[in-house]
């Protein structure tokens, strides 16, 4: 979720970004999306990837432990970060 202003400014760099207005006048934006645009969508490494159709969806490829899966979210995180100064947040329990 970013503010408004941020979304605008994101928008001017980026016009083909999706976001969706809330009530309180944020936005929240596509985290597909994002992770399509900093180039991760169908990438595979080692044992992990990002689904190739599915940008939200990480792909075990049949011998990726649970630390492993965990670190390539955690470069997705960072990739996004770096290309647009967003952090994202994991939806999922990690136990």
């Amino acid at each position: 979720m970013v503010s408004g202003i941020k979304f605008k400014e994101l928008k001017s760099e980026f016009p083909d970004i999706i976001g969706y207005i809330q009530a309180d006048a944020n936005v929240k934006l596509a985290a597909a999306w994002l992770i399509d645009k900093a180039g991760l969508k169908g990438v595979r490494k080692g044992n992990v990837g990002v689904h190739k159709k599915q940008a939200l969806v990480i792909v075990n490829y049949g011998n990726a432990c649970g630390q492993e899966i965990f670190d390539f979210s955690e470069e997705i995180k960072q990739s996004v970060l770096n290309m647009f100064g967003l952090s994202l947040e994991r939806e999922v329990n990690v136990v």
